[in-house]
């Protein structure tokens, strides 16, 4: 490598150094809105629904135990979001407060994979962020989580993103596949269940 090749590979290494990383986040499109926040006033529907869910999957397990013979089809929430107005620049300003916002943010399956408009994720992690999405008129349509990692850290940060949107209007957390709901309001309430749900999703899969 001759003098003129070397400086620039050292200036190059030093710009890399410098300039801040582009943070992207991907979520799997079966996952949106999994772990959903929606209205307090709808936490005794949402747990009449949590109740359905789990019986119908215990009618409609397959013979061999893997899987259900059919698929029970959840209620869209996501206007009892739309039907709040929140903004999403009000939004983001409690937020960012807490956490770092993502560059971008990407959806898929298996190797498609697709940049999402009109979406923004926050978190200090690939595994502890919360989600928004809105509209035209820059009305939030849908929150939801990608809450995955236990650490002191993560549920601390998890606990303070959440309350912040309950902040703007009393919210409560749900986790369809898990079947866990609380008022995510309540911040001590919050961490406990969270915790809970994660040391039984390790138990349950060896997954940490």
């Amino acid at each position: 490598m001759n003098i003129f090749n070397r400086l620039n590979f050292w200036k190059a290494k030093s710009i890399n150094e410098i300039l801040p990383q582009k943070r992207t986040l991907y979520f799997n499109e079966d996952e949106y809105c999994q772990q959903q926040l929606v209205p307090l006033h709808l936490l005794d529907k949402i747990q009449n629904e949590l109740t359905k869910v789990n019986n119908y999957s215990q009618e409609h397990l397959a013979p061999n135990g893997v899987g259900w013979t059919e698929m029970y089809i959840l209620e869209d929430y996501t206007d009892s979001i739309k039907n709040l107005k929140i903004l999403a620049p009000a939004l983001k300003a409690k937020l960012v407060e807490i956490a770092s916002v993502f560059d971008s943010v990407t959806t898929g399956y298996s190797s498609m994979v697709s940049e999402c408009n009109r979406t923004a994720a926050v978190g200090n992690s690939t595994s502890c962020a919360l989600y928004y999405d809105w509209d035209e008129n820059d009305h939030v349509n849908s929150i939801w989580t990608g809450f995955f990692n236990g650490s002191v850290e993560s549920l601390q940060e998890s606990t303070e993103l959440v309350k912040a949107v309950s902040e703007i209007h009393p919210m409560i957390y749900v986790d369809w596949a898990w079947g866990y709901v609380c008022n995510a309001s309540d911040p001590i309430t919050f961490k406990e269940l969270l915790t809970q749900k994660l040391n039984e999703i390790n138990k349950r899969t060896n997954w940490k």
